[in-house]
């Protein structure tokens, strides 16, 4: 019995976690990391960069999504921080919001591969994700109206 032989590829994929592209995701950890991916771009709503046009939010931040995956190579503090970038959010905002600081302790205390199904729902479900995304940040937004 031989040992496979690995491309650097196939070894830079495994190590990443997407060595097995036909393993499927029990559907509730994909409910649960799909809640997580709602709530992450609802946050960045409300961190979106305050020299931008606030009509193309939800362009600029899907725009944003797919950069960031692709630049991340897998890596999701890469991939959190070029969301923020890629929106031009404020860095005191960004350092003060509750909201992200507790998402991302969450989800930091997920196993690495749990994050990496993060990315790869990201990558694959973006346009779901921003239609869901939007519709907590409107009710959201109109809780905020009416307590004023």
């Amino acid at each position: 019995m031989s040992i496979p032989v690995l491309s650097p590829e196939e070894f830079r994929q495994k190590l990443a976690g997407y060595a097995d592209p036909t393993r499927t995701i029990p559907p509730e950890d994909l409910a649960q990391i799909l809640q997580a991916a709602v709530r992450f771009v609802s946050i960045l709503a409300s961190l979106f960069g305050g020299d931008l046009d606030r009509l193309k939010i939800w362009d600029r931040i899907g725009t944003g999504l797919v950069v960031a995956v692709t630049k991340a190579g897998g890596d999701f503090d890469t991939f959190v921080n070029c969301c923020l970038a890629h929106i031009k959010s404020d860095p005191g905002k960004v350092a003060s919001s509750a909201p992200l600081a507790e998402l991302l302790a969450q989800l930091e205390s997920q196993p690495a591969e749990w994050r990496t199904q993060f990315l790869r729902l990201v990558e694959s479900r973006h346009y779901l994700i921003l239609v869901k995304a939007r519709a907590r940040w409107i009710s959201y937004r109109d809780k905020v109206l009416e307590a004023l």
